[in-house]
């Protein structure tokens, strides 16, 4: 089974994204987030092809994870990279500029 990595980059917006539901909904809904992540990433660790493709040329597969929150991944043989973690509302030209 393929393991699974964190850019710098994801792992900043994944704690920002945590940071933001606590004391602005609750710790329950942080852990909720949390335990959903979770189970996202083990379904495309099993099934990597199962997102569909955001940018055929750079490789990158994006996965929604809840309504609000996508992440962006690429993966070979033996890894998925994910790349960034993204708050669905944003611009989309600011998209591009977290993918790179």
């Amino acid at each position: 089974m393929r393991t699974i990595s964190y850019t710098q980059k994801a792992k900043y917006n994944l704690k920002k994204i945590l940071d933001y539901l606590e004391p602005e909904w609750s710790y329950k809904s942080r852990e909720k987030f949390g335990e959903t992540l979770k189970v996202k990433t083990k379904s495309i660790q099993q099934f990597p092809n199962s997102s569909p493709i955001f940018d055929q040329q750079r490789k990158l597969y994006k996965l929604v994870t809840t309504k609000q929150t996508s992440l962006f991944y690429r993966f070979n043989d033996s890894e998925i990279t994910i790349i960034t973690i993204i708050d669905n509302r944003m611009n989309p030209n600011r998209i591009n500029k977290e993918l790179d």
